[in-house]
């Protein structure tokens, strides 16, 4: 089965909540989510989501409305009128009363305990304090962080109008609106307040999980590595990461992806998944006679021989060492072979291998553990016994039964005691190559 760009970004949308580098419309159709980790962080896309602009917006462009917020009480007086007069009511009291002085009149009055300014009032005031906290996790180089400054400003102007400022005020952000309010707001022909109950209506769908919410938010709202071979990588560090969560029976934990690449995209326990990074573990190998002439003619490009680095490497922390490393290739079917990427891929890892290892038995045991991921793998013989890489397509990362079987290796009882590699056994330096 070859790659399909599509299923590919949808099915990194976890790490794309976290990705907060510079990126461009992801597209995702059907995310694949674990809603009990990804909660917190759908929150944050809602503060920005359509809905939240949308009425941000209308707001700000009929700022008319707002005049009509404020609530009345009726009241009776002789002197000063503060509102309304209510012409029926008035003769009705002059001649009860006697007083021709007298007026009944309906004074506004800044109350938002019931109604649907209370809906209008909360939803503005958790879209802010949820966008400025969104706002302070990015890094400034994170695409979203333009969508993002552009909901705090607009979230900024509408908090300030007089009438908003005013309810806001009263209200508290822990005590949500009641069914009459909403009701009340659903069904108001003010545009605002049909607009602030949508919101409303989109975050509670959020919170509970539901998935055509979800996809409709990420559908437009979710960003993405613009290189398609970086999301493959994505995928397969994902892949990867999921089949140790299975293997070990310990919870995996993505991480914010911001601008420090020394920090591992996942970690299941004591083992971590880093995605272009070196790692702490790396050392220059000793070069041979082809690799010191490849560096001679680079030096003269004023370029450096080291500057690659692995797709993927697994870190077993608790023993301090690289268990395996990933190389992922991307491509199309048309024009591309297969089995030459396979050839480019396996001369790659083995140069990553040794720069992990110092000695020629080590290096190949650590290549036995590694995995070459291809987005359109060939067809091989079995690699049951094989001292290499696990090859694997497409296939393996969306049904990851394969990398399942391959992380029983490191299962907690084994690693607890024996966090060494089991030594393979040695084969003559140039099958390697």
């Amino acid at each position: 089965m070859a790659a399909d760009p599509g299923e590919v970004t949808d099915y990194i949308s976890g790490l794309l909540l976290r990705y907060f580098k510079p990126a461009i419309g992801a597209g995702v159709s059907k995310p694949k989510l674990t809603f009990a980790r990804d909660r917190d962080l759908l929150l944050l896309y809602w503060s920005i989501s359509p809905t939240v602009r949308a009425l941000c917006t209308y707001v700000i462009t009929h700022r008319h409305e707002t005049a009509s917020f404020l609530t009345t009480r009726r009241r009776f007086d002789n002197a000063a009128i503060r509102g309304r007069i209510d012409a029926r009511a008035t003769v009705t009291e002059r001649l009860v009363s006697g007083d021709s002085a007298r007026h009944v009149f309906h004074e506004p009055v800044r109350s938002v305990s019931t109604g649907p300014n209370y809906v209008l009032a909360w939803v503005i005031r958790q879209a802010v304090q949820i966008s400025d906290r969104f706002l302070a996790m990015l890094p400034i180089s994170a695409s979203y962080r333009s969508h993002v400054e552009t909901s705090v400003s607009d979230l900024g102007a509408v908090k300030r109008i007089e009438a908003l400022r005013a309810i806001m005020s009263e209200i508290h952000v822990s005590r949500r609106p009641s069914a009459q309010a909403l009701r009340e707001a659903a069904r108001s022909r003010k545009q605002t307040y049909v607009l602030a109950y949508r919101a409303y209506q989109e975050l509670i769908a959020i919170e509970a999980g539901d998935a055509s919410a979800i996809e409709r938010l990420l559908g437009a709202t979710l960003l993405a590595p613009a290189e398609t071979w970086r999301r493959f990588e994505l995928a397969v560090g994902l892949a990867i990461a999921s089949a140790l969560e299975t293997a070990l029976s310990m919870p995996l934990e993505l991480s914010l992806l911001a601008s420090d690449t020394g920090k591992p995209i996942a970690t299941v326990g004591r083992l971590e998944v880093f995605w272009q990074a070196k790692t702490d573990f790396h050392v220059y190998p000793v070069l041979e006679p082809s690799e010191n002439v490849s560096k001679q003619m680079l030096a003269q490009y004023g370029m450096r021989y080291d500057s690659d680095r692995p797709d993927l490497v697994v870190v077993d922390t608790n023993a301090a060492e690289v268990l395996a490393v990933v190389e992922a290739k991307f491509f199309t079917v048309e024009g591309e072979d297969a089995r030459d990427r396979l050839r480019e891929a396996l001369h790659q890892v083995v140069r990553y291998a040794r720069a992990y290892r110092t000695d020629m038995v080590d290096v190949q045991s650590l290549l036995s553990t590694s995995v070459i991921a291809l987005a359109n793998k060939p067809t091989l013989p079995d690699d049951e016994g094989m001292i290499a890489p696990v090859v694997i397509g497409f296939d393996d990362v969306l049904s990851p039964r394969r990398l399942v079987a391959w992380a029983k290796q490191w299962e907690a009882p084994s690693l607890a005691q024996a966090p060494s590699l089991p030594q393979a056994p040695s084969l003559p330096p140039s099958s390697l190559i």
